[in-house]
């Protein structure tokens, strides 16, 4: 069971379609699919020009009063998580613990 604090918006989505899975809050599932997408695309292409590993890219980014989080789904390559958190409740460490605990199903 994962208990997370202060979520304002969760979408789950198919990287390679934009396609959302999975969605909750009031923001558009289309919106932040599209939006965790261009992230990661960017997180991508600044890895490569930077000769970095071809690791599927995990974000963790403050913007304002809210807390980004994007990362793979364990064990469905394509499939990502994007979360949105209020900052001043949730702990965006505490998440990112929370979320590694998740494990895929078998």
């Amino acid at each position: 069971m994962c208990d997370l604090s202060g979520v304002v918006g969760c979408c789950v989505f198919d990287l390679p379609t934009q396609r959302p899975l999975a969605h909750f809050g009031a923001a558009p599932a289309e919106r932040l699919a599209a939006q965790g997408a261009s992230l990661l695309e960017a997180m991508s292409s600044a890895a490569r020009v930077l000769g970095l590993s071809a690791a599927p890219p995990e974000a963790a980014i403050t913007v304002g009063q809210q807390h980004l989080v994007l990362k793979p789904v364990p064990g469905h390559p394509g499939i990502v998580l994007h979360l949105i958190l209020q900052a001043s409740a949730s702990n965006l460490t505490l998440a990112r613990m929370q979320l590694e605990r998740v494990a895929a199903p078998q």
